[in-house]
């Protein structure tokens, strides 16, 4: 007889930056739904950018919360060095399908799951990084942190076997009768500061399923946290440095104006003494026509006063 296969739905929420990890998740599923069909009867499915048609609606984000709705069990968050585009509630898409998962599970924690995962952008080249996507990124991370035990990883393969040992023990551990079991600890609210969005909170030490995080992996977040800093330092001081460089360059600009006008000043100057000189070379002409004519007339009035009278 043929058994019931229930059908488990997986909210991929990311930025659209990370390709990789989306293929990655595709294949996983692929691979666990061949075991989880005959172990546990369930099978995985993926809800994300690729399930949504257009629509029309007060915002973006608000046209996907309407589509996805409650309609998925697991609710899988994956950050790399951009933290998206902000909505109108909060920083991001991403954060604000986060904070529609974690409310859900706060108020029925049997129907949903929650996986986060974070990418190091330790190898991402420096000219590519947006320094200020990458800070709230962080922020989102230490926010967070208090109830969520998130998974760092590197690279796809990372990823790869992290998500298909997390996916497989959540089922293991937490699939039974056909639906979430509910936590031993009483779910904590995050506060909600619209629209920028978690802030900080007491730590419960409420375990996500199947998420896992090394004393390592938090020295390496540290680290990349005392990396961040110097890196925007460097960013400012390059900044600054650029700032300069280009005060330099109008400045030269404006001096490279002023010294190719010197040669069109140069030649108007000299016509302007060519054409003086001319005049003067006139009026001086001038003055000698004038000063010899004076001299005769003056010579011919000295004779004829000289010149005896007639009785």
């Amino acid at each position: 007889m043929p058994r019931d296969i229930k059908l488990l739905t997986i909210f991929v929420s990311c930025p659209q930056d990370l390709p990789p990890e989306r293929s990655v998740l595709e294949s996983v599923i692929d691979e666990l739904n061949q075991k989880l069909r005959d172990s546990h009867s369930v099978e995985f499915r993926t809800m994300g950018w690729g399930s949504l048609v257009p629509g029309v609606g007060p915002d973006a984000q608000a046209v996907i919360n309407n589509q996805v709705g409650e309609d998925y069990d697991i609710y899988i968050g994956i950050l790399g060095h951009r933290f998206g585009t902000q909505t109108p509630r909060a920083g991001s898409g991403t954060e604000e399908e986060f904070e529609r998962a974690y409310q859900r599970w706060r108020n029925v924690p049997d129907t949903v799951r929650i996986l986060f995962y974070f990418k190091s952008a330790s190898d991402v080249p420096l000219q590519e990084l947006d320094l200020a996507q990458l800070g709230k990124v962080q922020e989102f991370r230490r926010r967070i942190s208090p109830q969520v035990l998130y998974s760092n990883f590197k690279t796809a393969d990372d990823f790869l076997k992290q998500v298909r040992d997390h996916l497989w023990q959540l089922i293991i551990r937490e699939w039974k009768a056909g639906r979430w079991t509910v936590p031993t600890s009483a779910p904590v609210k995050i506060e909600a500061q619209l629209p920028s969005s978690l802030s900080d909170g007491d730590s419960t030490g409420q375990k996500r399923p199947g998420e896992t995080i090394s004393e390592s992996e938090g020295e390496e977040e540290e680290d990349a946290a005392g990396m961040l800093d110097a890196v925007v330092e460097a960013q400012e001081s390059i900044d600054a440095g650029l700032a300069a460089l280009s005060r330099i360059t109008i400045i030269n600009a404006e001096n490279n104006k002023t010294i190719a006008a010197i040669p069109r000043l140069t030649s108007r100057l000299k016509k302007a003494l060519r054409s003086t000189k001319t005049q003067l070379d006139e009026l001086i002409a001038g003055i000698t026509i004038i000063s010899d004519r004076g001299a005769s007339i003056l010579e011919r009035l000295k004779t004829a006063s000289d010149m005896p009278e007639n009785d």
